[in-house]
């Protein structure tokens, strides 16, 4: 796995941990929580829509994967998403291709990362 400064912004999941107002750290829990819902829904809808080439489906899914990343710290991801995004509009489809061959790997260490921030409450 990537080092996990590379794949997760601490600045966020400090900003995250302190709109905690019970100070219990179940609102980092959640949010990770639902993020992780989300996440593998949108990685599948990018794959299909993009196999079955509806690139604009995919952009729309790679926007909306980018967004909740960078609401979650996950910049790895985002970055990602947001090169899918730029190479579907400037009509790059084998480069797409290729990026979307990168969602699995670095979903899975945004996961264990995110998963270990939320078990451990360590400090990045």
């Amino acid at each position: 796995m990537d080092s996990i400064n590379t794949i997760i912004d601490n600045e966020k999941i400090i900003e995250l941990r302190n709109l905690d107002s019970s100070g219990d750290g179940n609102f980092l829990t959640e949010i990770v929580d639902l993020y992780l819902s989300q996440l593998n829904t949108l990685n599948e809808s990018i794959k299909n829509s993009c196999n079955k080439g509806n690139f604009l489906q995919a952009s729309k899914s790679a926007h909306s994967l980018r967004g909740a990343s960078l609401n979650i710290g996950a910049i790895a991801l985002a970055d990602i998403c947001k090169k899918i995004e730029q190479d579907i509009k400037d009509n790059q489809i084998l480069r797409t291709r290729e990026l979307i061959a990168q969602l699995e790997p670095v979903s899975k260490n945004t996961i264990a990362a995110l998963e270990e921030i939320k078990i451990n409450e360590i400090e990045i």
